[in-house]
C-alpha cells in the first residue's frame, strides 16, 4: 500500500480508525499528516490512513497551526494549514514546539511593567479622580492607602491638580448649597432666616 504522496506506506491502512487511540503522536506521525495535507487528501482519508479517528486528526491538524491561531475551529484547522503551506516552506515542525497560550497565563505587560498594577495602572484622570473622591466625602481610608495615593501623585507631578480640582469642588458644594430654595426663599449670604426649619 502507499503512501500520500506514492511512497510505500509506513502506517497499515486500518479498518478501525480507533486502534490507535491513546497512543502517542510521533514526529513520524506529525510528517504523515503534513502529507496528507499537501495531498489533498480529506481529514477522512488521513484520518483512516493514520488509524486515528477524525476527530483526533483534526485537533493535531490544529497543534500544527500558529500558536496564534489554534482557536479556530477544528474544521477550519486543514484549509488553513493548507493556506499557510502554499508553497511547501511552512514551518510546521516550529509551530508544533510552541505552547499554545492558557488564558490562565499571567498577561507580560502586568509581569513585566510593575507599574501597570494597583495605582500605577490607574491613567491620570482615574487616579485623580479617586484622590478627589477621598479628599472631599472625607470618608476615613487607611493611612497606608493615603501613603500610596499621595506617593503616586507626586510621582507623576499633579499634587497642583488635586488642589485646584479640591478647591473647584468644594466651590461647586457650596455654590449649589447656596442655591437651593429654603422654604423662606433663596439663601444667600447675609439674609439667614431667623430659624432653619425643623
Amino acid at each position: 500500500m502507499t503512501d500520500f504522496d506514492g511512497t510505500p506506506q509506513q502506517h497499515p491502512v486500518l479498518v478501525d480508525p480507533a486502534s490507535r487511540r491513546g497512543k502517542a503522536w510521533t514526529e513520524e506521525d506529525y510528517t504523515d499528516l503534513m502529507r496528507g495535507c499537501r495531498s489533498d487528501s480529506d481529514v477522512v482519508d488521513i484520518a483512516r490512513r493514520l488509524g486515528r479517528s477524525v476527530q483526533s486528526v483534526q485537533s493535531q491538524l490544529r497543534r500544527l497551526l500558529p500558536a496564534d491561531e489554534r482557536h479556530l475551529p477544528l474544521d477550519l484547522a486543514l484549509p488553513r494549514l493548507r493556506q499557510l503551506d502554499m508553497d511547501g516552506d511552512y514551518d510546521w515542525l516550529g509551530a508544533l514546539a510552541k505552547r499554545t497560550p492558557s488564558p490562565w497565563d499571567p498577561n507580560p505587560l502586568v509581569v513585566t511593567d510593575p507599574d501597570a498594577r494597583g495605582l500605577g495602572g490607574l491613567t491620570d484622570d482615574e487616579l485623580l479622580s479617586v484622590a478627589l473622591s477621598i479628599v472631599i466625602s472625607g470618608q476615613e481610608c487607611p493611612a497606608d492607602l493615603l501613603r500610596r495615593i499621595g506617593r503616586e501623585l507626586r510621582r507623576r507631578g499633579m499634587l497642583e491638580q488635586l488642589e485646584r480640582g479640591a478647591a473647584m469642588a468644594h466651590r461647586e458644594a457650596l455654590d449649589h448649597l447656596l442655591e437651593l430654595d429654603w422654604p423662606y426663599g433663596a439663601f444667600t449670604p447675609g439674609s439667614e432666616p431667623a430659624a432653619w426649619p425643623m
